[in-house]
Parts: C-alpha cells; structure tokens; sequence
C-alpha cells in the first residue's frame, strides 16, 4: 500500500509472524490406509514434536491398528526429530519389538526412503475426495462464487477465472522437445480455475506438455468439454444488476489465449479501441487477477515450485495436485498472506491465435461491455481507462 500526505499518519499495519502451514500424518497398510490425522490446536495447525506424536501414536494409530486385525506389523517411519527422540522411540519399541524399522530403530533405514513416496500419492487422493476442499459446484455453489466475484470485482455472472502456468521439471527420459517450452526450459503445465476467494474450483496437471499453449491445453482440459458441453450445472442466465431484462449467462474468465465462447469472456483483441472496449478489458482484466494472485500464494506458499522438480512427470503430477489442495485446504483455514499475492514465479503460458467466435458469444460480449458504460458503470473506472 503507498499513502500520500503531507502528514505522518502513523498507520500501524500487523501481520502474522508465520505463514499459514497444515500438519498431517498418516500411514499405509497392506489393508488399507490409517489416517490421515492433522496435528491442531484450537483449528490451527501445530508443530510436531515428540509429545505430540506420543500422543497421536498412543490415543490414534494404535487403537485404529488394533481395529485393523493386521496381525503382526513391521513400523516404518522417516527420520524426523520428533519421531527418533527417546520418548517416541521408547514407546514404537514397546508395540513392535524386533519389527521398527527406523532411524536408530531396529532395522537402520535411510531418512528419505523412496518406499516412503506412497505417502504423497494418498495426499493428493483423500484430500480430493473430502467434499469441502475441491467439490464439483451445483447451481447453488456456482451462485455463491458468482455472487463473491460481484462483490470483490463488480464483475457480474463470474463463476471463476482460468490460466495456466509452467511448473519447471527435469527433462524427462526420451521426451525430446516435448516438455521444451517458449520460455526455454522443460515444464509441466497446470491449468486451474479459480474462484474470489483464491480457491482452486477446477484443476488439470499433466494433460498437455510444457510446449503446447493455453488454448490447445484447454481444449483438451475436462472442464472446457464440461463447460461446452453445459454440463457444470450453472445456474440458468439472469438479469444483471440493475437491469429488468434480457438475461445473461454465467461465465467464466479467461485472458487473449481463450477462445470466446457464450461462457467463457475474454478481452477485446488489438489497439485503438474505442472506450466502451476499454472499458470492458479492464473490468475483466480486474476480476481476472484473482487467478494470478492465487498462482502467486501457491508459489509462495509451496516452495517446491520455486524450483525444477527432481522426479519423473507422472509422479510431479500428484506432487503438484497435493500442492494445490493443500492450497485449497489452507485458504478455507488460514485465509492468506497478502504480501504473496504481489508475486508470482511461475510463468504465463504462450498465447495462440483464437478465430472463428460465434455470433451468440459475441454477442454476450457486446452485452457485457454495453453493461459496463451504462447501468454497471463504477465510478472508479474511469480514472483507470
């Protein structure tokens, strides 16, 4: 924030010390998975130390194994602190004598077994099936998230805000070119709506290579085929605010990489627009930020992407999935630090040519930017066009 006056005003501004983390643990059977269990107190997330995961092994993981009926149990663990500290030793030695493969265990074992990787491929699958970080919208919800768009943006009948980014990669074994992109080095692509809370609605990772453009890797996402298709359940088209007819449907954002369709607005190609284009393209471009914003938080927030990601694509894939429902679960927590949404690392994907719009998406279009000079006009917008 800049402030502007001749005066010192003093203003004190307070931010959490910590940024926002989640805590979980879990384990994997030959039956089945046990977990996972978040460590928190009063709904916030909490270190773990070695009274902790005492605690967790004795008053959870120990009565569910015993629910279980597995019989004899070899345990494995990492080589975190609070796992190897006496006190947790001393308790895992006393239920799996002979059979604790660990650190200063039994059984020496490496730190970072690659037998422990299972875990990161359960994460990204059981937080995806609890209904509150990632659901598929009905028309209720859709409304809901149109409703906070509103709100944020004065964008009416939003129902989210689509990109894609490069996440860096290794070069894959024999890919070729095929991870290579136009910024001149290997990715995987992440394609994500998102809605004005900074929440992810929708994701796509890994169906395109890092060479290809939004627009091809969109035309091939499961919600393009779903939104074209009208199968998102949206809401049936409504009136815009302070009108009385002709209404209109809900639609998602996008930038110049999109195709325009009855759904899906994006901003009026080419220079020398007359003002009611300009107008319109900086009222979308102002509801837009939320996707690049939450880009930025998943950035800053999971350091993993800052950097190439050592291992092979189909498991950086559900590296990348967990990421962002972590994000998901995080946000709905812990809200966000709003110094992480002014930076973004991850690049733009490249912008391909779109032709061929429809006259109905056009003229939805057309609409919309009519709305912006007349009955949806905002004072402010004037000083920015």
């Amino acid at each position: 924030m800049r402030y502007w006056s001749p005066t010192n005003p003093r203003e004190l501004h307070e931010q959490p010390l910590h940024t926002e983390r989640v805590t979980v643990w879990c384990a994997i059977s030959r039956i089945g998975i046990i977990g996972p269990w978040f460590f928190e107190e009063n709904e916030r997330a909490v270190t773990v130390n070695s009274e902790r995961y005492v605690s967790m092994i004795v008053d959870f993981f120990l009565p569910k194994l015993e629910e279980m009926n597995v019989g004899e149990v070899w345990f494995q663990q990492d080589g975190a602190t609070a796992h190897t500290a006496r006190r947790s030793m001393n308790i895992l030695r006393e239920h799996f004598p002979g059979r604790l493969i660990s650190l200063r265990g039994d059984l020496q074992w490496p730190a970072r077994s690659p037998d422990l990787a299972p875990f990161d491929f359960f994460l990204w699958g059981y937080l995806k099936s609890l209904p509150e970080e990632m659901p598929e919208p009905n028309p209720d919800q859709w409304t809901e998230v149109a409703n906070k768009f509103y709100l944020k943006t004065n964008f009416p009948n939003c129902v989210g805000a689509v990109d894609g980014k490069h996440i860096r990669c290794i070069k894959p074994i024999k890919s070729g070119s095929m991870f290579y992109n136009y910024k001149k080095y290997f990715s995987i692509v992440l394609m994500a709506v998102v809605d004005a809370e900074y929440s992810f609605i929708s994701i796509d990772v890994g169906a395109a290579y890092g060479k290809e453009g939004d627009s091809t890797i969109f035309k091939n996402c499961p919600f393009k085929k779903k939104l074209y298709s009208e199968q998102l359940n949206l809401p049936a088209p409504v009136v815009l605010s302070n009108t009385d007819s002709f209404p209109q449907p809900f639609v998602v954002i996008g930038d110049e990489a999109f195709g325009l369709h009855k759904n899906l607005l994006r901003p009026y190609p080419g220079r020398g627009l007359t003002q009611k284009r300009k107008f319109f393209n900086y009222r979308l471009s102002r509801a837009r930020r939320f996707v690049e914003c939450a880009f930025g938080i998943l950035a800053n927030k999971w350091r993993v992407l800052h950097s190439d990601i050592l291992i092979e694509p189909d498991f950086a894939n559900d590296v990348i999935k967990a990421c962002c429902i972590l994000h998901n679960y995080v946000r709905r927590r812990d809200g966000y630090n709003f110094e992480d949404t002014l930076s973004n690392s991850l690049e733009d994907i490249q912008n391909e040519n779109n032709s061929g719009a429809r006259q109905q998406s056009l003229d939805v279009r057309e609409y919309f930017a009519e709305y912006f000079m007349k009955a949806g006009a905002v004072p402010f917008q004037y000083r920015f066009v």
